[in-house]
């Protein structure tokens, strides 16, 4: 199966609740799904009420799923939600989704929860999770093997919430979390709640939560070997973190300090231009560079400023149409703004309660999705 570029249409019969999953608890998708990188832009579903929410919800095994590429999307359920499938049992090669993606237990930006093996993917935007299980590329990773993949972004949860995963019995090979990640119990920069097997990975980004929270790990109690977080960047007042290294930002990005990593085959570090904040990253590039060209035409991306905000929040859209409407909702979906003007450049946010919003606009004849934090 294949599909070929695609703009999401809103209006249909289920346009309130947009895109219906590929895929249930009932009737499982057992096939297998090549994307050949055409991407899919501004996919929209919003069924907080249901659980098994992504592009595919519910993949059984032997299934397999391929060269996918979201961008801009917008998603939203209940139990087990993920950028690209709610709950894995197929084998991923090669996926990259970017967007926001909201729920209440075991939600990822790439996966809800995973049981197989995935390789080559990604996830970068912002992940928000209610309840349990928040992860900024996988919620819930249960003997999962997830090798090669990044996140990038924020991860928003309460209990078990890590940068690239909310929890996670597994095995995690070779990846990376670039995710400021914030909860409340059990907190990790890259991994919440573990008990699997970890090696060779690395959080570069903000820490925060109020119980069991770590650099790299909310709570260890598995096998580790080559985990770095960076402790300046993590902002936290006590560094130990065991199963993983604190280093400073400069040796983070000095690649002395990846003891027994692969840097022939695997990583790769660019000193002389300012790729990945000069940490270290992979050395396939096909997907990749598809998407960093994408990001930086700016065509269809919307910047959403100062954010946090205080008051005023300005929005830039690089492209000549107008914004001509602004919706403003809240985590749980409820409509909070709703504006509808020739040209829109900005909006005062300055009567919202502090904590995270979504945003959606109307440029042109299509709808763009963000976030942005009301302080």
């Amino acid at each position: 199966m294949n599909i070929g570029d695609h703009d999401s249409n809103l209006n249909t019969p289920d346009s309130a609740m947009g895109f219906s999953p590929i895929g249930n608890e009932e009737n499982r998708f057992t096939g297998k799904f090549d994307g050949n990188e055409y991407r899919i832009y501004n996919l929209y579903i919003n069924r907080k009420s249901q659980d098994y929410i992504g592009l595919f919800g519910y993949s059984e095994s032997q299934s397999e799923i391929s060269n996918v590429v979201l961008i801009d999307c917008f998603i939203e359920g209940n139990y087990y939600v993920g950028g690209l499938v709610g709950n894995n049992r197929s084998e991923i090669t090669n996926c990259s989704i970017s967007g926001i993606v909201s729920g209440n237990n075991s939600v990822g930006g790439l996966l809800g929860r995973n049981e197989e093996n995935v390789i080559f993917s990604q996830f970068s935007g912002t992940v928000f999770g209610e309840n349990n299980y928040t992860g900024g590329f996988v919620g819930n990773n249960a003997n999962g093997f997830i090798r090669k993949s990044f996140s990038k972004g924020n991860a928003f949860g309460k209990t078990n919430t890590g940068g690239f995963a909310g929890s996670s019995i597994g095995i995690i090979h070779d990846c990376y979390s670039n995710v400021n990640t914030s909860g409340t119990v059990t907190v990790g920069g890259f991994i919440g709640y573990f008990e699997g097997t970890v090696f060779n990975g690395y959080s570069n980004k903000s820490v925060s939560g109020d119980d069991k929270v770590g650099g790299f790990f909310g709570i260890f109690k598995g096998t580790s070997g080559g985990c770095y977080f960076d402790k300046d960047k993590a902002g936290l007042q006590n560094n130990d973190n065991f199963g993983a290294r604190a280093k400073t930002t400069f040796e983070m990005q000095d690649q002395g300090s990846y003891n027994g990593w692969d840097f022939e085959n695997t990583w790769y570090m660019d000193y002389s231009h300012n790729y990945n904040d000069h940490y270290p990253y992979f050395r396939y590039t096909d997907l990749l560079s598809d998407i960093n060209e994408y990001k930086k035409s700016n065509l269809h991306i919307l910047n959403v400023f100062p954010n946090p905000v205080n008051d005023i929040l300005n929005f830039k859209y690089e492209n000549s149409f107008p914004i001509t409407k602004i919706e403003i909702y809240s985590t749980e979906g409820k409509k909070l703004l709703d504006i509808t003007k020739d040209k829109v450049n900005s909006i005062n946010v300055k009567h919202l309660k502090s904590g995270s919003y979504f945003i959606k606009v109307k440029i042109g004849d299509r709808d763009r999705f963000s976030n942005f934090i009301k302080r």
